[in-house]
């Protein structure tokens, strides 16, 4: 298996992150952690997915595809 590919990882439903459209996900092989952010923007739906190490980096993320669309950020940036 790829450590790559989305299909390597499950959902661990059980963690709720403190962070809108981040998600945690374990490895099927190894059980290595990483997070998943999934932005949804208001009339256009998904806008891609991307893994990363950290839940602080998986929220910029989002916050940053959010603000590229014209929408507010909700995690950790703000809007000036």
């Amino acid at each position: 298996m790829s450590k790559n590919r989305f299909s390597d990882y499950r959902r661990d439903k059980a963690y709720k992150s403190k962070y809108k459209y981040v998600y945690k996900y374990v490895s099927k092989k190894d059980h290595s952690i990483s997070f998943r952010a999934q932005p949804i923007v208001k009339g256009i739906g998904k806008c891609g997915a991307m893994s990363f190490e950290t839940e602080r980096k998986a929220a910029l993320f989002v916050d940053k595809v959010l603000i590229g669309k014209g929408a507010e950020p909700v995690n950790i940036l703000n809007r000036k």
